[in-house]
Order: structure tokens, then C-alpha cells, then sequence
């Protein structure tokens, strides 16, 4: 490090270039909202999600605005309570762009000392997940209609003996 600290700060690029590259990469949609509710950060995820790029919304644009009016009033009880430094853990459907998507919803405060700075927000698309899983189990409850049916066929045989 050179007395005037450069390399620490070119450090410091490296490692937030790698983080936002990572962030970039992660198939879930990453956003810091400050205290006001004025995007600080989001991961290109929400261009494909809500059809608005990074750079129409840094600095620009405030949740409810990125969201819209009647699905902000739906978050805006999870907001308020990541805003008093509660973490919010929701699973539901969103409309995104014409399509519903079913969605696990983190709200984390970010805590600074006593007070709260903004949410950080991460939003994961399920869908695939809860497709499979709805799946499975009416294939389960099919299995077991059948058994119960072979049961009830069987004691129907043996009391007509």
C-alpha cells in the first residue's frame, strides 16, 4: 500500500467490481432501498423481471414507483417492519409484467448502530419449484386414492363372504 492509501482503495474497486459481478449472476433479484425508499442498488435481474434497467433506477427511482402502486400497498406492511429493524420473510404470488410469479420475499433492515439505513431486498422466483411440488404431491394423493379404493374393495370382498 502506498502512503496515500491507493492500493487499498484499488483493492476496494476489485472487490466491489467482483461483487456486483457476482450479484449479477445470482438468479434471484438483489436491490438496496434507503430509508426513503430510493433504490441505491439492484442486480440486472430486475431488467429482466420488471423491464426496467439499472440505470433508470439508481438514485432515480423509489420502490414504489419500480413496483407500482397496488403491489407497493401489498409489501408496504413488510416495509414498514424492515424499516423498525424487523426481518420479513413472505412467500407469494406477484404480478410481474403480466405474469404471476410465485416469489420468496426477504426484507432485511440494514442496521447501523441504532438506527436503520435502508432494506436490503431479495426476491426469488419459485415457480419451478412449487410447479414440482404441487406436482408430487397430487401425484401422492393419486397413489393413495388408489390404495384406499384396493383397501375398500378388499373389506368390501371379505364382508360379502
Amino acid at each position: 500500500m502506498s502512503e496515500n492509501g491507493q492500493a487499498s482503495y484499488d483493492n476496494v474497486d476489485k472487490i466491489n467490481l467482483e461483487g456486483h459481478r457476482v450479484a449479477d449472476q445470482m438468479p434471484a433479484l438483489l436491490a438496496y432501498w434507503d430509508d426513503a425508499l430510493r433504490c441505491l442498488y439492484i442486480n440486472n435481474k430486475s431488467a429482466e423481471w420488471f423491464g426496467k434497467p439499472r440505470e433508470q433506477m439508481i438514485g432515480k427511482m423509489t420502490l414504489e414507483e419500480f413496483l407500482g402502486p397496488s403491489l407497493f400497498i401489498q409489501q408496504k406492511p413488510f416495509l414498514q417492519a424492515a424499516l423498525k429493524g424487523q426481518s420479513q420473510f413472505v412467500e407469494r404470488k406477484i404480478p410481474i409484467r403480466q405474469m404471476a410469479r410465485h416469489c420468496l420475499i426477504n426484507y432485511l433492515p440494514d442496521k447501523q448502530g441504532d438506527s436503520i439505513r435502508g432494506i436490503f431486498l431479495m426476491i426469488t422466483d419459485i415457480g419451478l419449484l412449487r410447479a414440482k411440488t404441487d406436482k408430487q404431491l397430487a401425484d401422492e394423493k393419486e397413489l393413495l386414492r388408489a390404495i384406499i379404493n384396493i383397501q375398500e374393495e378388499e373389506r368390501s370382498g371379505i364382508a360379502e363372504k
